[in-house]
């Protein structure tokens, strides 16, 4: 057998700094997989856990009535002391619910019809622009609200109450009250 031994020797060496680069590589993988895990796992104790509701899912932690105030941080705070608790000041609410004018309470009118939107009351012969529906309640929302007829463009009835607030007429149309959308009316 023929050996050349610069050839073993270069072999040698390759091979040695395969194995070294193999080595290497696998340790920088190896870093990069740990601190990925590390990441991961800090995200999932840190995002809010199970305890924190989803955005879309949060719940209501109070409810107040006309006139009612919102306490004071501070008291919220001194309470927490007391209980030895921790006080959670941060509140979410619907900005257009709220006042800065403490003597303000809600209109409480019943025309004693049962129907709370209060209405002026008028005489005008009106049509409706193309055609609106008449309902029995001066609602869209309220399933007891039916559509009882459709006014067409040209068929007339007596506007006998309008509401500027929400936007509802009151009509009298073959002797029944019927409510309908002012905005689709018109004088002919």
């Amino acid at each position: 057998m023929k050996y050349d031994d610069d050839l073993d020797f270069e072999e040698i060496k390759l091979s040695d700094s395969r194995k070294k680069t193999d080595w290497r590589v696998f340790l920088v993988i190896a870093i990069v997989a740990a601190a990925v895990l590390a990441l991961v796992i800090f995200l999932i104790v840190n995002a809010g856990g199970k305890d924190r509701p989803p955005e879309d899912e949060k719940m209501p932690v109070a409810e107040t009535q006309a006139g009612d105030e919102w306490p004071e941080q501070a008291e919220s705070e001194s309470a927490a002391e007391e209980n030895d608790t921790e006080a959670e000041s941060e509140v979410t609410v619907i900005s257009s619910y709220l006042t800065t004018d403490l003597d303000y309470r809600p209109k409480e009118a019943d025309a004693g019809d049962g129907i709370k939107t209060q209405f002026t009351e008028v005489n005008d012969i009106v049509t409706a622009k193309i055609e609106v529906n008449l309902r029995a309640l001066p609602s869209v929302t309220n399933p007891d609200a039916t559509v009882i007829a459709v006014l067409h463009n040209g068929e007339t009835v007596t506007r006998t109450g309008i509401n500027e607030d929400y936007g509802w007429s009151r009509v009298d149309y073959n002797g029944q009250t019927l409510y309908c959308i002012s905005s689709y009316l018109t004088t002919p």
